[in-house]
This record gives structure tokens, C-alpha cells and sequence, in this order.
């Protein structure tokens, strides 16, 4: 279950406090998380210098955060997220990007306290209601997931990725109809998913659905022939006699 790992460094109110930083334009320049070479070098000559206001400096701390974080660098990365949350506790961006790390760490459950975090700064924060979904997901509470997921599905009727994974979660559930409907909107969507296709071929095997299964099977090799989980899938179910009716 993929996490949405976007990062939201670029919001605008960051953005105004980017360009009203005159006095060490080129450092900002450099700090931005997507500078692999540069990013935590600029961010550091800024906190270093330590002028800025407490929000341009929780910045600086937030995209520094950013580039460890790219760099798998997890605890620097946390310890700056958490200078940023320090110095300025009201910006949803920056406690997502600490969750998405925790996440990365196997620290499930805190990813979840970050995301539940963001989500009360801004309710309609879709990307940390997903990651939340999913998190929940990790640890096996599928009606959590189910709550999360089926709330995004209401602000993005067209992300194939929350029906992908509000599926795992109704697959989790035993609800197996429903997810063969969420993966098969996911499909919908988007013809070329080899998962959506895999998972679905699956649970239509768990259903005892053994011709629907390996046509989904076979579509996913189809698309890729290497895939692991389709082609692990397809050679159980042939090894599996129909149910008799």
C-alpha cells in the first residue's frame, strides 16, 4: 500500500516568506528540498545565520527537514521537522512531512498522531487523510482505514489510489465484494495498474472465482510480465481446483 509522499514544502504561505527573504536570496535559492547537492547546505547557512523571523527560520528548519528526509537521513530529518513544529506549531505541511518520515521509520503509529495532527490544523488536508488511511492500514485497523479512505474518496472521486487502498482495507475486513468494486474503479480509472489488477485477481480467487482471477492475473503479467505478486497469484490459483457447484 503505497504512501502519497508528496511534499508539501511549496504552500503559499511558505512561498511569501521564500521571496520576502531579500537579504540571503541565494540561500534561500538553494534551500529547497529538491536541490539534492545544494538543499541542506543553503538551509544551513540560513539557520546558522540565525536573522530570520521565527516563521522564515521554522522554513528553513522545514526544508532542511525535507532534504534529510530525501536522503533517507530520517533522524535529522525528525529533529528539523521538529525545530520547524517548535517555532511555528501551526503549519499542517510540516507535521505531515514528519509523519510521512516516522512512516518511513516504522514508527506507524506516530506517523498517525502527525497526520491526525495536520488533519485538525486543516481538515480537508487530503494527502494526510490517504497516509493516515493507509497507516491505519499497517496496522491492521480497517475500519479506521475504511473512515479516512471513504472521507477522501469525497474530496477526490478520481484518485485510484485511495479505491486501491480503501480495497486492502475492505480485503482486510472480509468485506470482499466491496473491494473487488473499489479495485475495480481503480481500474476504471486507470487501465494499466498492474496492483489494482493483482489485488482484484485475488480476492476473486479468495471468492473462489477462479476464471475472473486468472484473467486478472494474466492481465497484470500482461502489463508486467516480471511482476512478482500476479505471477506468485496465478501459480497458486493453478494449482487450486474449481469449487463445485
Amino acid at each position: 500500500m503505497p504512501e502519497r509522499l508528496c511534499r508539501r514544502a511549496t504552500a503559499l504561505s511558505f512561498l511569501l516568506y521564500l521571496f520576502a527573504c531579500e537579504a540571503h536570496a541565494d540561500d534561500w535559492d538553494n534551500c529547497k528540498w529538491e536541490k539534492l547537492e545544494t538543499g541542506i547546505v543553503g538551509c544551513t547557512a540560513i539557520i546558522d545565520g540565525g536573522k530570520g523571523t521565527p516563521e522564515n527560520m521554522a522554513l528553513a528548519y522545514h526544508l532542511r527537514g525535507l532534504s534529510y528526509a530525501n536522503k533517507s537521513k530520517f533522524d535529522q530529518a525528525i529533529a528539523d521537522f521538529s525545530h520547524s513544529i517548535t517555532l511555528n506549531p501551526n503549519v499542517a505541511e510540516t507535521y505531515y512531512n514528519r509523519g510521512n518520515t516516522y512512516s518511513s521509520m516504522g514508527r506507524v503509529k506516530q506517523s498517525i498522531k502527525d497526520y491526525s495532527k495536520a488533519l485538525q490544523l486543516n481538515p480537508k488536508y487530503i494527502d494526510a487523510l490517504v497516509n493516515r488511511g493507509n497507516a491505519y492500514n499497517r496496522i491492521r485497523r480497517y475500519k479506521l482505514a475504511i473512515k479516512d479512505l471513504e472521507a477522501a474518496k469525497l474530496l477526490n472521486a478520481n484518485d485510484l489510489n485511495i479505491y486501491v487502498n480503501s480495497a486492502n482495507a475492505y480485503f482486510g475486513m472480509g468485506q470482499l465484494d466491496q473491494a473487488i468494486k473499489d479495485y475495480s474503479r481503480a481500474i476504471e480509472l486507470d487501465p494499466t495498474d498492474v496492483r489494482a489488477f493483482g489485488y482484484r485477481g485475488a480476492t476473486y480467487m479468495q471468492l473462489g472465482k477462479l476464471a475472473e482471477a486468472k484473467t486478472d492475473f494474466e492481465q497484470a503479467l500482461k502489463l508486467k510480465p516480471d511482476d512478482k505478486y500476479a505471477s506468485a497469484g496465478l501459480k497458486r490459483l493453478l494449482k487450486r481446483k474449481p469449487r463445485k457447484k
